[in-house]
């Protein structure tokens, strides 16, 4: 038990709204029986209790996603046309550039993840393709903005034959454009680097 001078068991002076974080005043009923044994009802009122508890759903949440490192096989598409220049897309969610390409869904092969991620996110539809190399390790580890925290297995094709209208949906894919692969944009996504570096020694390689 503690005071009802707003110090916690946890700790010599330690207020409580330190002690835990919160919710909403709605969950008062069922968290008078709690309080009322650690003998923290009498301290704090419906207001701040549904601070303490709101700040603590959220706090509870950031220290899970923090801890939940992920890994994601993921699978991608060089696409080169006739004066070899690369298709990038400037993504949706933290705007940088990089190959088309995303997570595998369930029971897809990976060929299968890179043709449907090409058509989602390009609107064009890869005829052939070749595999080019597979990424690991550290430099695929990606932070996404939401906090969301990956270590990919990134698998990397590489594609000459595709067709169709290329097609920006405003929200996984901002913008579409072709660059010489020596004159990339700055903002090119971490994971994408090493790809580019391959390409640039196997570019003479590529039929």
């Amino acid at each position: 038990m503690f005071s009802h001078r707003g110090t916690s068991p946890l700790g010599p002076g330690r207020k409580v709204e330190e002690a835990i974080a919160g919710t909403h005043p709605h969950h008062l009923t069922a968290s008078q029986p709690v309080l009322r044994t650690l003998g923290w009802w009498d301290v704090v009122n419906t207001e701040t209790l549904g601070e303490i508890v709101k700040n603590l759903i959220t706090n509870t949440r950031k220290l899970v996603s923090k801890m939940s490192i992920q890994i994601k096989c993921v699978a991608g598409v060089i696409m080169l046309d006739g004066m070899n220049k690369v298709l990038l897309q400037r993504r949706g969610d933290d705007y940088n550039w990089c190959i088309p390409g995303g997570g595998m869904d369930l029971g897809e092969t990976v060929e299968e993840t890179a043709k449907r991620e090409v058509y989602e996110e390009t609107g064009l539809v890869i005829d052939e393709m070749k595999l080019f190399n597979v990424y690991s390790g550290e430099s695929q580890h990606h932070i996404y903005p939401d906090g969301n925290e990956f270590y990919f297995v990134n698998v990397v094709y590489v594609s000459r034959a595709y067709k169709g209208e290329v097609l920006i949906d405003g929200e996984e894919t901002k913008e579409l454009k072709y660059f010489d692969i020596y004159e990339l944009p700055q903002t090119l996504s971490k994971t994408n680097v090493p790809v580019f570096e391959d390409l640039r020694r196997r570019l003479s390689e590529i039929k």
